[in-house]
């Protein structure tokens, strides 16, 4: 009899556990109804001065615009938001985090600003020819310079990354320990808007073939540097 008691419970508080779990479904609905709620906040506030809005990254390429006299509220919804797609990741299983699969550097908006009375976010997709061409011009100035003033010691500490130039690659030197994700995004924000570019031109790189190798890292005058590969 103890035994068969015994039995019951274990039965009951096993159904009991199987009834609470949620699936990544469900939890991923919950969340992207928080998200939903967040953008739907920060579009109450009117907007005459852009710079009363901070641009906050609420997942991995997801931003929304915060303003002080919704702060408290945002952050709610933000904490609530984060739970529920904390859940949805462990509900996926085996570790694994599927609304960041692909953990690319993110994309973050190119400027805000003060349209129709309402704070939006300027995204890439959103850009003229003539935006995108200042755009770009813009990043490249910023990769160019980013590491100017990082003293090259140890060319081990370098490796490299390719932008596009024209249809080929660019390679580039990083910094393995200094500024790395930051120039990554960097990086990756060049890149999306050269391939704008070349949607809005109606342009293609199909068949065109690069032959370039990649060039090898040295450091001089304590600048870090490339050479021609030799192989």
């Amino acid at each position: 009899m103890k035994r068969i008691f015994l039995f019951l419970v274990l039965c009951t508080a096993v159904l009991a556990c199987s009834k609470d779990e949620k699936t990544y479904e469900h939890w991923s609905n919950l969340a992207n109804e928080k998200l939903n709620e967040i953008q739907a906040l920060s579009q109450k506030v009117s907007c005459t001065n852009i710079d009363d809005f901070e641009v906050v990254s609420i997942g991995y390429n997801i931003y929304s615009l915060n303003h002080p006299s919704i702060k408290k509220e945002f952050e709610k919804l933000q904490k609530e938001y984060n739970n529920f797609r904390a859940k949805a990741d462990k509900a996926a299983g085996d570790g694994r985090v599927y609304n960041d699969m692909i953990m690319l550097p993110a994309t973050p908006p190119i400027r805000k600003e003060c349209k129709n009375g309402k704070a939006t976010l300027v995204l890439i997709k959103d850009l003229n020819l003539a935006e995108t061409n200042k755009e770009i011009a813009s990043r490249k100035k910023e990769i160019d310079t980013f590491y100017k003033d990082v003293v090259c010691g140890n060319a081990n500490d370098w490796s490299l990354i390719a932008i596009p130039k024209d249809c080929c690659p660019e390679f580039i030197p990083i910094n393995n320990k200094i500024k790395r994700n930051e120039f990554l995004v960097l990086t990756n924000t060049y890149t999306q808007l050269v391939s704008k570019k070349q949607i809005l031109e109606n342009k293609t790189c199909v068949g065109i073939v690069c032959g370039q190798k990649p060039p090898t890292i040295a450091c001089e005058g304590e600048k870090v540097v490339l050479k021609p590969s030799t192989l």
